[in-house]
């Protein structure tokens, strides 16, 4: 029997993480789902506190894995991908990380995506993020025409630029990463997309890797092979962090990172945008298999 899998990784960040629980267990379908979480370790006080919050959310079919030392960004994303499709009964992952807070329709937009282009070879994942705003400064990782427009909530368009906050990909894709040479991995080297050069990735790969560092870059540059990746009009997908949060995390990357790049003004969940009871998504047409 076919199981519904959500794959997580948290590190250190209850206040995040709880932010993000809160917001998966009001989603529509989420008791159709298994969750597997996996918790990175390097801090036990903290990682205690994670574990102690999970017990919070006793509907959530939630299972964990603890890692007692940092296996870093990339290797827990990994670890906790591999151990999804070690089960044969699953055969796509929905997944978020500990800073994603998500909409209602966040598992049904997503898996709707999933059963439209399961078989469309030009499709490399389905995406739940996209940024929207009032400010045009901050059209960073936006994947529409005209980034200050609220945009069409039962539209979905085909990008060509994987983001990380909130996505699905089936067991067809992770057999690729999985049976190549050089197999998941991440890296530091992230200054320079080297979109199309493989050979420069797979040198990476074989001689800079590191777990610690992101496995984003790979994914969207190498790992996608240029195919298309199925993104909403507007997102599904925001990033979970306050102000608060990131002045005790960082100061350069409340100013920067927070702002600039991964938070959506405009998204499904800030109380505006409503899909009419009747309306259905209105996908792009899937290739033929």
């Amino acid at each position: 029997m076919t199981r519904k899998c959500i794959c997580m990784t948290a590190y250190n960040r209850p206040k995040t993480l709880k932010r993000a629980l809160e917001s998966l267990s009001k989603c529509d379908t989420v008791e159709d789902y298994t969750i597997l979480i996996s918790l990175d370790g390097g801090d036990g006080s903290k990682q205690s506190e994670l574990i102690a919050l999970l017990a919070q959310f006793p509907l959530l079919d939630i299972s964990t894995i603890v890692h007692n030392e940092n296996v870093g960004c990339a290797g827990n994303t990994g670890f906790v991908l591999e151990r999804a499709f070690a089960d044969p009964n699953v055969d796509e992952i929905i997944f978020l990380d500990d800073t994603n807070i998500v909409s209602q329709d966040f598992l049904t937009y997503l898996q709707a995506g999933l059963d439209t282009y399961r078989e469309d070879p030009t499709v490399f994942a389905i995406g739940a993020y996209n940024r929207r705003g009032s400010n045009p400064q901050e059209s960073s990782y936006s994947l529409c025409e005209d980034f200050t427009k609220r945009g069409d909530p039962c539209k979905v368009i085909k990008a060509h630029y994987f983001v990380c906050a909130g996505w699905a990909i089936w067991r067809r894709i992770w057999e690729e990463i999985e049976t190549s040479d050089i197999g998941w991995f991440g890296t530091h080297l992230c200054s320079h997309p080297y979109e199309g050069k493989d050979w420069m990735w797979e040198h990476i790969a074989r001689t800079r890797a590191d777990p610690t560092g992101s496995w984003a870059f790979p994914f969207n540059y190498y790992w996608r092979k240029q195919r298309a990746v199925i993104a909403p009009d507007v997102s599904r997908c925001q990033d979970g962090h306050t102000a608060e949060d990131w002045e005790e995390e960082s100061t350069t990357m409340k100013d920067s990172y927070a702002r600039t790049h991964v938070y959506s003004e405009y998204w499904m969940g800030d109380g505006v945008h409503k899909i009419p009871p009747t309306a259905e998504l209105i996908f792009p047409e899937p290739a033929e298999p």
